[in-house]
């Protein structure tokens, strides 16, 4: 099983950035879904896909995923707000 070592990355780095400002996580939570998204849409356009723990997603899965990944990127936004 690959590991996507640049995604590991971003999500370490916006752990760190979360934890000295919540909202600047926020924001940097919103830009990884969207690098994800638009990578994935892009491997998925050339005929590729996306594996998750070693399983094939089907495209609908892969978005409905970040579709999800989103409503927590906007509760932590809210989040940071009320803060």
């Amino acid at each position: 099983m690959a590991v996507n070592w640049i995604i590991v990355g971003a999500v370490v780095i916006q752990f760190v950035v979360g934890r000295i400002s919540r909202f600047l996580g926020a924001v940097l939570g919103f830009l990884i879904t969207t690098g994800i998204l638009l990578w994935g849409l892009a491997a998925y356009g050339a005929g590729s896909g996306i594996a998750f723990a070693g399983i094939p997603l089907p495209l609908p899965v892969f978005v409905l995923a970040c579709v999800i990944w989103y409503v927590f990127d906007v509760r932590e936004l809210i989040t940071a707000f009320r803060v």
